[in-house]
């Protein structure tokens, strides 16, 4: 048996021999009469040593002999070509497994019909800021969602406002102070609403704290609306410089769209609570105010027809709304992410007994059930923090410089609320639906895996994919909005 089948190996190894011997020969000829003429002697072709590991092959063709050409006779030969767009002028050859590509390369180059042979490469084009603390405190997770291949073409721009609905913005923070928005359609101290947009004086944004509800710890004294928007609590600072604190300028860290401009919309108070009145009003105001994403994070158990028809009327003026999904672990969605317009957003992240963080699987403590269209990073995500804040409370600042760490589905809203911001600097035209439905659809799927946030995908889908399925959430009394 054993002599039988080498024998039969045999016969078919002449078989396919045969026909790289003719191709072989008549390529010789050719190469003979070239010599033969008056042309100038070949020279040498160019060799570019590949990488041990390299699986294609390039092969640069001479001076009149056509890529196509080129490819056909190395075919003939018994290589193993792969397409190539005419423009790219080469023939691209697959290195067989087994086969060192060093020699196979070498071979390419003495046949004497390259002018070149080199590795098919694998390039990336990734811009990484230069930020001193991204390296250390964001690169994992950014790297995940892909954040360096989309800034490599925008970092967005100064054209789009995110509107952040929450505690206040720290406005001194050195990463924070040139991103902020500036109305300049209203006169500071003349004590009117010049703009008619519903607070007076608002320059940098509004409060609409309520001094009846607002713990009576903050010591508030002017009634709410007013332009004191200034953070006392932090998270709001935190979840801002995620969105969109200032990058790529070599100072503290960077946000997911750096030229993006921020709304400071104050709604809860010291204590990080408010009224749902409150926040209603505010994304009102924020839609009004010309808010092109508004961030929402923060969430109630509890449906409120007055929150809703508030998400309706930004979403009706233009305003992706982009809310928290909560911190409900296996539970559904809190409101008002759980509205059918709202991209809601959960946190991935799980820590494995080593310590290091898998960001392509959900967080043990984020909401995954009814209602979440998206996960994004939300553990041990750093963040810009008011320096007099540093050590109160649970802001732990690192090394003295006003930036810490934190987690929670809080944190997983911006970085979605920022990648957006780069999607509409690209594509200003997006409704608000199709913008969360190119988002939601262009998420990466892993087996097993929740839908994670993928920003360079989003800026290369097409437009027809925000309405492929998965870009509508299921219905029901939870989400649906009861008839009036």
């Amino acid at each position: 048996m054993a002599a039988g089948t080498g024998s039969r190996g045999r016969a078919r190894e002449g078989t396919a021999r045969l026909p790289r011997r003719i191709a072989a020969a008549a390529l010789a000829l050719v190469l003979a009469a070239l010599a033969a003429s008056d042309a100038p002697p070949l020279p040498a072709a160019e060799l570019l040593a590949p990488a041990p590991s390299a699986d294609v092959l390039l092969a640069l063709p001479r001076e009149g002999i056509a890529p196509a050409e080129l490819a056909r006779a190395l075919e003939r030969l018994g290589h193993e070509t792969l397409p190539a767009a005419e423009l790219a002028g080469a023939a691209r050859i697959r290195v067989p497994a087994g086969v060192d590509p060093r020699e196979l390369a070498r071979e390419l180059a003495g046949s004497g019909l390259a002018r070149a042979v080199e590795e098919d490469a694998v390039v990336r084009a990734a811009r990484v800021p230069g930020d001193p603390l991204y390296p250390e405190l964001q690169s994992s997770y950014m790297e995940v969602i892909r954040a360096p291949e989309a800034w490599d073409r925008t970092g967005g721009t100064r054209e789009i406002v995110i509107a952040i609905v929450d505690t206040g913005i720290d406005f001194s923070h050195p990463d924070l102070l040139e991103t902020l928005w500036v109305n300049e359609d209203d006169s500071f101290g003349n004590r009117r609403d010049d703009d008619e947009n519903g607070c007076v004086d608002d320059t940098y944004g509004c409060s609409f704290v309520s001094l009846a509800t607002a713990d009576p710890s903050c010591g508030y004294q002017i009634a709410s609306p007013h332009w004191l928007v200034d953070d006392d609590d932090g998270h709001g600072s935190f979840v801002a410089s995620i969105a969109a604190a200032s990058g790529d300028d070599d100072g503290g860290i960077t946000g997911v769209a750096w030229r993006a401009r921020l709304l400071a919309v104050k709604v809860l108070d010291c204590t990080g609570t408010g009224r749902i009145s409150d926040a209603a009003t505010g994304i009102r105001y924020a839609a009004r105010a010309g808010a092109d994403i508004i961030n929402v994070s923060f969430g109630s158990p509890r449906d409120s027809r007055l929150l809703r028809e508030a998400i309706a009327a930004a979403t009706e003026a233009g305003a992706l709304v982009v809310a928290s999904a909560g911190n409900e672990g296996a539970g559904d969605a809190t409101f008002p992410a759980r509205y059918e317009s709202v991209l809601s957003v959960s946190a991935s992240g799980l820590e494995s007994e080593d310590g290091s963080v898998d960001y392509r699987r959900g967080a043990g403590f984020a909401s995954s059930g009814q209602g979440v269209d998206l996960f994004a990073p939300g553990l041990e995500i750093a963040g810009a923090v008011p320096e007099r804040l540093c050590g109160q409370g649970s802001w732990r600042c690192r090394d003295g410089e006003p930036y810490a760490v934190d987690s929670g589905s809080s944190y997983a809203a911006p970085v979605a609320a920022g990648a957006a911001a780069l999607l509409l600097a690209e594509r200003p035209w997006l409704t608000p639906a199709l913008a969360r439905g190119l988002m939601m659809t262009s998420a990466s799927r892993g087996p097993g895996k929740p839908p994670i946030l993928d920003v360079a995908a989003m800026l290369d889908a097409p437009v027809f994919r925000a309405w492929a399925p998965g870009s509508a959430r299921p219905g029901g009394p939870a989400v649906r909005p009861p008839e009036p």
